[in-house]
């Protein structure tokens, strides 16, 4: 494989590297180099599907030209054109609260589309149905399905999630057609999460995800998907260390909304609450 300079630009790196690839690889390099920008806001599905080549085929096409996988290529690329970098620095460093607020309202709007509240009410639905609920996720979106997780117990919705890969399949492994599994991934492409995903299909387990990208591999796994949003400047904040997962933490708050909103779910919540007053109280603190 060959050897990545992160200095070089990635067009370039194309160029150079474009005699190596493969006769499926270079329709996907000729696609990037002449539509660099409308690539940074693609997922890998939707270039698969323009040039009409499978989504390993994308994949493969970024690592033989020495990238860890197509997000870093994304990243640095989207970093050669500079889109945006300089007002945007601008405009946080003169009102730094009303940045962020503004950023994540329109977040917002991206994400309160009927379809998609629908969507929701759908996983919800299936949520209050199942014996029992596995959320799967990894790495930084981990402490979504641990919010998620504990949130839903409390509600009475018998909940699991795991910090652990193996323990994530082994989880997997043992559900069946009465259980629900919801995976979360920012990009929805996680290679450890797509492999639960496919275990779960292989199993006829009814899934849901909760992904920026709804054209992705894992969207394409599953029975329901949520859509946590998306800014046109999201994989630049990947590059300068400003990604953010309040989309999918808001997810989280319209879910647990209307679980709570349901009759089905007012004992267990007082029950809940009354375990845990019990157990405080027991503490003397």
């Amino acid at each position: 494989m060959t050897k990545l300079d992160k200095n070089e630009k990635v067009i370039d790196i194309f160029k150079n590297n474009y005699k190596n690839l493969f006769k499926a690889e270079k329709i996907v390099a000729d696609y990037i180099i002449n539509n660099p920008n409308k690539v940074t806001l693609m997922s890998v599905k939707e270039i698969a599907n323009e040039t009409k080549v499978s989504d390993a085929t994308v994949v493969r096409m970024c690592q033989h030209s020495g990238f860890d996988g197509f997000y870093q290529m994304k990243i640095l690329l989207l970093r050669d054109i500079g889109e945006g970098n300089q007002n945007d620095i601008a405009d946080f460093q003169d009102k730094p609260i009303e940045f962020f607020l503004n950023r994540k309202k329109s977040l917002i709007n991206t994400i309160n589309k009927e379809d998609n509240i629908n969507n929701i009410k759908k996983l919800v639905s299936k949520l209050l149905d199942s014996n029992i609920t596995l959320i799967a996720a990894t790495g930084n979106t981990l402490p979504v399905a641990l919010d998620l997780e504990f949130r839903l117990n409390r509600l009475g919705i018998k909940t699991f999630t795991t910090s652990t890969n193996e323990r994530l399949l082994n989880y997997t492994s043992n559900l069946n057609e009465n259980d629900f599994l919801i995976t979360i991934s920012k990009s929805g492409l996680s290679k450890n999460i797509l492999k639960v995903s496919d275990i779960a299909n292989n199993k006829n387990i009814k899934q849901a995800c909760i992904t920026s990208e709804i054209n992705s591999s894992l969207s394409e796994n599953s029975d329901i998907t949520i859509f946590s949003g998306k800014l046109y400047n999201d994989i630049n904040d990947s590059y300068n260390g400003l990604e953010s997962h309040i989309g999918e933490f808001i997810i989280n708050d319209i879910i647990i909304a209307f679980v709570a909103s349901t009759k089905h779910n007012k004992n267990q919540l007082l029950q809940s609450q009354q375990l845990e007053y019990e157990f405080f109280s027991s503490l003397k603190l």
